[in-house]
């Protein structure tokens, strides 16, 4: 897609060269006949169709570019959601067993909130199933754990997918004659997302 944009937007920049260039060499070779008219309407006509192009591929991956990273603030939210359900299991676990599993229900509640603040789950996860063997047998355990792994999977899928295109946009705007002409457009650089 970057190609393209940035193509048209070179192609445009020659028009508009050429469109400059037909009158000023008209006039050096004794006036500015039919011909040399026509030649200048064309080329302002193609850079602008090309310039209206370029545009409209840059509008289109900007969208693509937010939408991706709605889907990623909304998977990071989806893990925080899953935090909560953990602290939710570790209730359940704590009026279920009592006094027997208060260290399991304080370790799962710290576990809820590591995971919430960005730590790995599969690592938060490993090291409860180590500390709590009991835990690999338990279905909602279990079930909440897999939810974990999906969405850290769909984070880093979606962040691997979201920087690429962050690569590619702000190498679009910083080629010529995009870099000069971005100040004028409503689109600027974006930062890659971790």
């Amino acid at each position: 897609m970057g190609n393209g944009i940035i193509q048209r937007s070179n192609i445009a920049l020659g028009a508009l060269v050429l469109a400059a260039l037909v009158p000023l060499i008209s006039v050096a070779v004794g006036g500015m006949g039919g011909v040399g008219f026509l030649i200048f309407l064309a080329a302002l006509g193609f850079a602008a169709v090309n310039g209206i192009l370029a545009y409209n591929g840059l509008a289109q991956f900007w969208s693509r570019i937010n939408e991706g990273m709605q889907n990623h603030q909304s998977s990071k939210d989806r893990k925080k959601e899953l935090g909560e359900n953990l602290i939710t299991f570790a209730n359940r676990v704590g009026r279920q067993e009592h006094v027997t599993h208060t260290r399991l229900q304080s370790e799962l509640r710290r576990a809820a909130k590591a995971i919430s603040s960005g730590q790995s789950a599969a690592m938060v996860f490993a090291n409860l199933s180590t500390n709590f063997p009991q835990l690999n047998t338990n279905a909602q355990y279990q079930t909440v754990h897999q939810k974990f792994v999906e969405i850290e999977e769909k984070i880093d899928r979606d962040t691997r997918q979201l920087n690429a295109m962050i690569g590619e946009w702000n190498g679009i705007l910083s080629s010529f004659p995009l870099e000069q002409l971005s100040r004028q457009l409503p689109f600027s650089r974006v930062k890659f997302r971790s």
